[in-house]
């Protein structure tokens, strides 16, 4: 279906010194210290990561990654589909596919803190920056620094090196740039500046990037407006930004979603003023920033950004 190419990097406090409890297939104990913040309670929980795992060799953490995946697939493909249309069934395994990527992302890191820093293994620092939203930059730079030089200085070590220093990251707490140069289209045709759509009127605003060509975009639409009446939103205002190319695609999808709150177009896509002020790569992605335009939180899936909100699952 969709999907996302890349997700915007960002800086997450984790502490990557002290981790979960042991797993079923290792008997390695430490001081246990996991996502949960970030985890959602939901229907499938069978078929999420467990993080707080502790994997002594990547063969058996890549195994037990499969052995999920296969059985997402296998559900996925037991005749969920109404009417010859993927169901929203479809569209939530998708959504728990991407949060799986970057879950499986810190499970690498919590094996790489005590694995042996040899030249097998320096691939492993690099995994998933395309995807992965908890393992920021730093992190990755502060492990690769922990090979020898002689690993470091190789040429498979000067490749990760240059592929590690060119990655930019947006991060939690930092400030949001509104200059006056990004601007959507409102439905009506007339153009809106971003600095007027986050004004400081409300406590917090929720920027949700999607596109009517976006499966999972859509099924987060829905989901979210039946959570709307449990937002507070004369504090909490919400703004859709499309990233539809193709005005009249983007028009049909807010009339057949029916969405209660404003949604614009930025007609440059991928490449226009607020997505490559995020660095975003693709959608949905989710931005909850805070009146002074501190970025609070960024996330694939719209139920941990509810769930920042302090909005629990119906």
């Amino acid at each position: 279906m969709l999907v996302r190419k890349r997700t915007l990097q960002i800086l997450v406090a984790l502490l990557l010194g002290q981790f979960g409890c042991a797993s079923k297939n290792d008997t390695k104990q430490t001081v246990t210290r996991d996502v949960k913040s970030r985890c959602i309670d939901t229907v499938f929980n069978k078929y999420k990561i467990d993080t707080t795992l502790v994997f002594m060799s990547f063969e058996k953490m890549n195994k037990y990654r499969d052995s999920l995946e296969l059985m997402r697939w296998k559900e996925k493909d037991s005749g969920r589909i109404l009417n010859g249309k993927i169901s929203d069934f479809d569209f939530k395994m998708d959504s728990i596919k991407y949060l799986n990527q970057d879950y499986y992302t810190y499970l690498i890191f919590k094996y790489l803190k005590s694995a042996d820093k040899v030249k097998n293994n320096l691939f492993l620092v690099g995994f998933n920056t395309d995807f992965s939203t908890l393992i920021s930059p730093k992190q990755r730079l502060d492990m690769f620094n922990l090979f020898p030089k002689s690993i470091r200085e190789s040429e498979q070590g000067r490749s990760m090196a240059k592929k590690l220093h060119a990655l930019q990251a947006i991060s939690i707490d930092q400030n949001l740039d509104l200059h006056n140069s990004i601007s959507f289209y409102k439905p009506e045709g007339s153009m809106v500046k971003l600095s007027s759509l986050i004004d400081s009127s409300h406590e917090k605003y929720l920027i949700i990037f999607g596109a009517s060509w976006c499966g999972p975009c859509r099924y987060e639409n829905q989901l979210l407006k039946k959570r709307i009446s449990l937002i507070d939103t004369t504090k909490v205002k919400l703004i859709g930004v499309s990233i539809d190319e193709d005005a009249s695609k983007w028009l049909k999808m807010i009339e057949k979603d029916a969405s209660p709150w404003l949604t614009v177009r930025d007609a440059g896509g991928l490449k226009g003023g607020l997505a490559k002020a995020l660095q975003i790569q693709g959608v949905p992605t989710n931005i909850l920033l805070d009146k002074q335009h501190k970025i609070l939180c960024i996330e694939t899936n719209i139920e941990v950004i509810l769930t920042t909100l302090g909005i629990s699952k119906q």
